[in-house]
């Protein structure tokens, strides 16, 4: 009898070698498929955690916490970098490799690239540089800003700004996935994002090259300082109330003496500001009457309209004009603290604006002397506590900020260097002058009183798809007058002065030249106010932007609807809605499609 061990069947051994086969098979396949998971989960990761920082760091910036700020933003290039070294792995690149279907990891993986070129060759050297320690303010006693430090980041700014414009520019070179989806969405949000980032940069290497000189590096510089009254519309803001002069000396602040609009002269001489404005304003001799100076909504023509009847009242060449209202002195006072008159009144971030814009009318009546007084007691008693205020400068500076973003700061300079960086920053109050989707609807007071106090708005600003050369828009205004219904107001503070401003209605009614500034080449095909259609008082071009105005009347609690139909060129770029500073916080909808590239691009 046979002693030899029995052999497996061959067809068994064949079934065990196959299984080991596809075992190994599974294992080499599931190694790299749960690598890749995980380079996936970890850039996805990664790219969370930058917007969850940079979210959190903006937050701390506004709120004043700059320290914090820069500990959220000092982890951003380490996230950047894992999400990028995440999409650069071997199975992340195979992915991209495939047909058809890889284009997309492709495109993620470029992405992550210029997020971490972001990080690496602009946020870090940033912080390197110190920018953000800028936001702190200067520790330097009765400056704002420390100048010095300003002139001395400016060639690290302008390395900067061109090292974003490189990245933006390599941005827009990231492939678009084949799949259309959140992949092509999230790189066209890159793009835009860089683009911003760029633009920032380059205004901030500008702003670093002349602010210096602005704020009296080299020399002292003098600036005309325009109180504007809100409760009387303009189209920069308010009626001019009252001014100042602001003395700036190598970044230490002086406001001194102000002086009532009274002390100015209604008619001065001419200046010429071009045929456009002339068609708008030259019926209200607006280049004479410090009155009517600001009906524009372009800073610039008001600044030298103010300028000029200054040197000619004055005898004084001011270096430029700056623009605020008692909504930003609320700002201040919000950091500074309140001030007490001489009659022991005390006046708070809480109460200035209600009593300058409003209550003053009713408490001193047709006393318009007075009332005057009193006022520029009020906005001497505030610039005089900002004077001695030895606090903390970062709050300072943040609150200059706030008003600034708001537009209740508006800066225009003598100097033609700085205005041109000037007039392109946030404080320039310019009108574009690129053909991007605009719709910035201004009011200027019809009768002249002080009811625009009691304004509220809503604006909303719709337009067609990209398809085609022109399309369809809509601006829509409403205007709610909330003054309440009293049997009298003050005859001062209701207007209705002279034969060309009387209308009906009960006391408390208001009157509004409501005029749109719209995107370069629009058309008006209808007006309609409350759904009635109406023919414009007049339609004219102001720096390339079509102007179309009409005139309307609210009584009190009533709530009236102006509508522009419009048609304009499909220009590309996103939509800008400007808010004219008033009073109230209008409530804004925009519904333009973003066609293409920026007009820059």
């Amino acid at each position: 009898m046979s002693t030899e061990p029995e052999r497996a069947p061959v067809a068994k051994r064949s079934m065990s070698r196959r299984r080991r086969t596809l075992l190994i098979l599974a294992v080499a396949v599931a190694i790299p498929l749960v690598w890749f998971a995980f380079m996936t989960l970890r850039a996805y990761t990664a790219v969370n955690e930058i917007e969850d920082r940079a979210e959190a760091a903006r937050t701390l910036i506004l709120g004043g916490d700059i320290d914090a700020a820069k500990v959220e933003i000092q982890g951003i290039p380490e996230a950047a970098a894992r999400a990028s070294a995440a999409t650069a792995s071997l199975p992340w690149r195979a992915a991209a490799s495939l047909p058809w279907a890889g284009d997309a990891f492709d495109t993620v993986r470029e992405s992550t690239v210029i997020v971490d070129r972001i990080a690496s060759g602009v946020v870090v050297p940033a912080l390197d540089a110190g920018m953000l320690d800028m936001l702190g303010g200067s520790d330097k006693p009765g400056q704002i800003i420390d100048v010095d430090a300003v002139r001395g980041l400016a060639p690290r700014a302008g390395d900067i700004a061109r090292e974003s414009a490189a990245i933006s520019e390599a941005a827009r070179q990231i492939p678009v996935a084949r799949f259309p989806g959140r992949v092509n969405d999230a790189r066209e949000q890159l793009i835009d994002q860089a683009m911003m980032l760029a633009e920032a940069t380059a205004s901030a290497a500008d702003a670093a090259r002349v602010l210096p000189g602005f704020l009296g590096a080299d020399e002292a510089r003098r600036y005309l300082v325009v109180f504007q009254t809100n409760a009387e519309s303009r189209g920069t803001g308010g009626l001019m109330g009252g001014a100042g002069m602001l003395r700036i000396d190598d970044g230490a602040i002086t406001f001194e003496d102000s002086v009532s609009n009274q002390e100015l002269p209604l008619t001065a001489e001419p200046i010429d500001l071009g045929p456009g404005f002339d068609a708008l304003y030259g019926r209200y001799q607006s280049t004479q009457n410090w009155q009517n100076a600001n009906f524009s909504p372009h800073f610039p023509h008001a600044a030298r309209i103010w300028r000029s009847i200054w040197q000619q009242h004055m005898n004084e060449q001011v270096d430029g004009v700056i623009a605020t209202d008692p909504v930003a002195l609320s700002h201040l006072l919000g950091v500074v603290g309140p001030v007490t008159l001489g009659d022991g009144e005390t006046i708070t971030k809480d109460n200035v604006v209600e009593i300058t814009l409003n209550e003053a009318y009713f408490r001193f009546g047709d006393r318009q002397l007075a009332r005057k007084a009193y006022l520029q007691e009020i906005a001497g008693a505030v610039m005089a506590r900002v004077n001695t205020y030895d606090g903390p400068k970062g709050p300072l500076a943040r609150a200059l900020a706030r008003a600034i973003e708001e537009q209740r700061i508006l800066v225009w300079s003598a100097q033609p260097d700085e205005q041109a960086v000037l007039g392109e920053s946030i404080v320039g109050g310019t009108l574009p002058q690129d053909d991007a989707p605009y719709a910035h609807v201004v009011l200027n007071n019809g009768a002249g009183g002080k009811l625009d106090y009691y304004l509220q708005r809503s604006l909303e600003y719709r337009a067609g798809s990209c398809e085609g050369e022109r399309r369809e828009s809509e601006v829509t205004l409403r205007l709610t007058n909330t003054a309440p219904p009293l049997d009298e107001y003050p005859a001062y503070l209701m207007g209705r002065l002279t034969p060309e401003t009387q209308y009906a209605g009960p006391p408390g009614t208001n009157r509004t030249v409501i005029s749109l500034f719209a995107t370069p080449g629009a058309r008006l095909a209808n007006t309609y106010i409350d759904d009635r259609r109406v023919p414009l008082t007049f339609t004219n071009e102001l720096l390339g932007h079509p102007v179309f105005t009409a005139v309307v009347l609210t009584e009190p609690g009533e709530t009236v609807t102006v509508r522009y139909d419009l048609d304009e060129p499909t220009h590309a770029g996103e939509a800008t809605v400007p808010l004219q500073p008033l009073v109230d916080d209008p409530q804004v909808s925009v519904d333009v499609p973003s066609c293409g590239p920026s007009p820059e691009g």
